[in-house]
């Protein structure tokens, strides 16, 4: 994945976040994402 990919994903997942209304937690379990990678 490069550089430019992996900043798309992480930023479509976070608006999938703020559009769920969900937790960070919650949204990581939901989704299969590792938290720790989503908090940095």
């Amino acid at each position: 994945m490069t550089t430019q990919e992996r900043a798309d994903f992480w930023q479509q997942q976070i608006t999938a976040w703020l559009d769920s209304g969900l937790s960070g937690h919650a949204f990581c379990k939901s989704q299969a994402l590792v938290y720790p990678s989503f908090r940095t």
